[in-house]
Parts: structure tokens; C-alpha cells; sequence
């Protein structure tokens, strides 16, 4: 059995429309192309596109994150010749 947050997880990897990802199959019954066995009921549905829908949460940056990003505009910068170290 595939929960949600495996389907959640797998569609959000696509980084694609997740809207192509779903089809109805029925009244009350979705699919989701990449896990073609399971069903999906109205219910699920709807908590999935509430999810989906919802901002991704960013990430903090690190500190040797943040320092390599500086090293790399600087770099950048002076490759250009125009700014402060060109």
C-alpha cells in the first residue's frame, strides 16, 4: 500500500505540474500516472493537492554555504572586470 506522503514525495521529485501527474478515473476516484495500481479517493486527492499546493519550506543556508556563495560573486565579479574586483 502507497501512502501519501510516498505519492507526496515521488511528485514532488517530478519537479514538473504535479497537475499532469493526476487523472480522474471515475466520480470519485484519481490516479496518479506514477503509481498506476493505486487509487486515490476524494479525500486523499484534495490532501495531496492541499499539500502540493502549500510553499516548500526553504532551508536555512550554513554558514560555509553563505561563504562559498560570497567567493563565488566575487569571483564572478571580477571575471566581469566591471565591479569591485575586476
Amino acid at each position: 500500500m502507497v501512502t501519501l506522503s510516498q505519492i507526496e514525495n515521488a511528485v514532488r521529485a517530478h519537479r514538473g505540474s504535479w497537475h499532469t501527474l493526476f487523472r480522474r478515473e471515475g466520480e470519485r476516484t484519481w490516479q496518479c500516472i506514477l503509481f498506476p495500481r493505486h487509487r486515490l479517493t476524494e479525500q486523499d486527492y484534495r490532501t495531496l493537492e492541499r499539500r502540493l499546493n502549500a510553499p516548500q519550506h526553504a532551508q536555512e543556508l550554513t554558514v560555509a554555504e553563505k561563504t562559498r556563495n560570497k567567493l563565488r560573486g566575487i569571483a564572478d565579479a571580477a571575471g566581469e572586470g566591471g565591479r569591485r574586483y575586476g
